[in-house]
């Protein structure tokens, strides 16, 4: 199962922008999902009071991984962490060509 990464946005934000296109941009090395939240949508009020002066947030679940601008090293990491994407295979295959 892929994971899904969640990231809280708004209209007419170019930091919102920049994470998206930077994001999709890993997509082509790392096997995950986007699901992009606008949290001013009245269905997101209680994401927008938590997160309001933090947006662009970038999520798994309830943990973050970053905000204001991506961390692409962090996004590989955790990632790699959870056991997805290219990381995670690297180890993988770094770990059968050790162990006898």
């Amino acid at each position: 199962m892929r994971p899904r990464l969640t990231l809280l946005s708004r209209s007419c934000c170019h930091l919102c922008e920049e994470m998206l296109r930077t994001l999709k941009s890993l997509q082509a090395a790392h096997d995950f999902d986007i699901e992009v939240l606008d949290i001013d949508a009245a269905d997101h009020a209680a994401l927008e009071s938590l997160y309001d002066d933090l947006v662009p947030v970038l999520l798994d679940g309830q943990t973050e991984i970053c905000h204001y601008h991506l961390d692409a090293g962090a996004v590989i990491r955790y990632l790699g962490i959870k056991g997805f994407g290219s990381a995670a295979k690297t180890l993988e295959s770094a770990r059968d060509r050790v162990t006898p």
